[in-house]
């Protein structure tokens, strides 16, 4: 998977932009155990589909050294 975006549009004013964000760790059992790498996507999805209708807010999942 890429770890980078492309957009058509092109973004004017990206010095001026501010945003709040916050990383939030993923513990705890995905699906992991049962060996199904697609099922723990899945899962990963899902939970940033909930949160994010939840705090009505955009969600992305980020991956940092193989950790998402």
């Amino acid at each position: 998977m890429p770890d980078h975006a492309i957009t058509l549009f092109e973004v004017r004013n990206a010095s001026s932009l501010k945003l709040d964000y916050r990383l939030v760790a993923i513990e705890g059992f995905l699906g992991a155990v049962h060996g199904d790498d697609d099922l723990v996507e899945k899962n990963l999805n899902l939970l940033a589909k909930l949160v994010a209708i939840k705090a009505q807010t955009p969600v992305a999942i980020v991956r940092q050294d193989g950790t998402p």
